[in-house]
């Protein structure tokens, strides 16, 4: 099961982190905003019920949203955020023209299938009607048999680490994450989820399940991914004996769920300017023969996160036509070494907040030999 996630929330073509109160009115627009379907294909009463949003084919990833809606009889609709703790009210009706009404406003739906609606707004969105609860034990019960425990996932292979607010998720020797995680209730139902880097728990996007039993040998619980969607066994692990090692490991990851576009040339964004950048990758580069054949653009593209750290680097490479061109693996791996070692990143900062950003290198190649770099 992967749980990365290098999504991008744009509105009006700006990133955008839903924040105080302006978040719950943009969930519903972009839950409810949908297009095409007719009110004889709608019965208001398959509405009423809790559902979970998940996103789709944003990237590679489809991820939750780290909210709940519940649709009551008596026409009134709850938002809930577990993240945040927090809770909007609404009221919810099925017009005559087939379109779906939050409050004042009118919304299409594209489809509405057994237990699921698909929507969009800029992106597709689906909603999953949640089945009746079967976890027998409260919450608090819950929490001490996952607390400070590990376990391994039979479905993946992965182990899972709990330790108050973190877990540390690896597999075999490699530590492969370490995200904040959560347990909270609604109603009769318990979810699970994970959110944002250690330092920046609050996300309103995260991985979230539902749990379905709990034992003192772990538990099950179920995921709405579209790409990872299904049932996932958590059985209690006792061999930790690689684990203080693997928590050593320093890894990069995003701050949050989703990646935001950077606003700024790679240069602009380091505290030490553009010209130190160039002069940092023509003292380190080695022409090699094997790159005497490299006539174009090359461009090192990579993520620098809220932290100030670079990570998930990769090469683009265009020839003199500007089509794409193959170059030799050793270049492109001798070129993230160097880049890998630059210092000195600013975060991207939106609203007064780091976030993730994109950022990327040009190098203009003549015969192997670096001609001009672009920062």
């Amino acid at each position: 099961m992967k749980i990365r996630w290098n999504g991008l929330l744009t509105i009006n073509n700006k990133p955008k982190v839903l924040v105080n109160n302006s978040w719950p009115l943009l969930f519903i627009l972009l839950i409810f905003s949908m297009s095409g379907c007719k009110s004889d294909q709608i019965d208001p009463q398959r509405m009423e019920g809790v559902w979970l949003g998940v996103k789709q084919n944003v990237f590679e990833q489809s991820l939750p949203y780290t909210m709940i809606s519940d649709f009551k009889k008596d026409g009134s609709l709850l938002i809930k955020s577990l993240a945040f703790s927090t809770e909007t009210n609404s009221t919810w009706a099925i017009t005559k023209e087939g379109k779906l009404r939050i409050d004042t406003l009118e919304n299409d739906i594209v489809s509405f299938n057994k237990d699921t609606i698909n929507t969009r707004l800029r992106r597709d969105v689906s909603l999953f009607k949640l089945s009746p609860p079967t976890v027998s034990v409260e919450l608090d019960q819950t929490i001490n048999i996952i607390d400070n425990n590990t376990f391994s996932i039979k479905e993946t292979g992965e182990n899972w680490t709990f330790e108050k607010d973190k877990v540390w998720i690896w597999k075999g020797k490699q530590l492969l994450e370490v995200r904040c995680w959560g347990l909270k209730s609604y109603k009769d139902y318990q979810f699970f989820y994970l959110s944002g880097y250690p330092d920046r728990c609050n996300n309103y996007l995260g991985r979230l399940m539902v749990i379905e039993k709990v034992s003192k040998q772990g538990f099950n619980a179920f995921a709405f991914n579209e790409k990872d969607k299904g049932h996932f066994t958590f059985e209690l692990k006792k061999d930790l004996k690689n684990l203080e090692e693997i928590k050593t490991q320093k890894i990069f990851q995003p701050c949050t769920y989703y990646m935001a576009n950077a606003m700024k040339q790679a240069g602009e964004s380091n505290e030490n300017g553009a010209n130190y950048i160039e002069s940092f990758i023509i003292e380190k580069y080695k022409k090699n023969p094997d790159f005497q054949k490299v006539n174009g653009f090359v461009s090192i593209k990579f993520f620098v996160n809220c932290l100030g750290e670079s990570g998930l680097f990769s090469t683009v490479a265009l020839d003199e036509q500007y089509q794409d061109m193959e170059i030799p693996a050793s270049l492109s791996e001798h070129l993230i070494e160097i880049a890998r070692k630059l210092e000195g990143w600013i975060p991207f900062e939106y609203e007064d907040e780091n976030l993730d950003g994109k950022k990327e290198i040009a190098i203009h190649f003549k015969s192997g030999e670096i001609i001009a770099i672009t920062p």
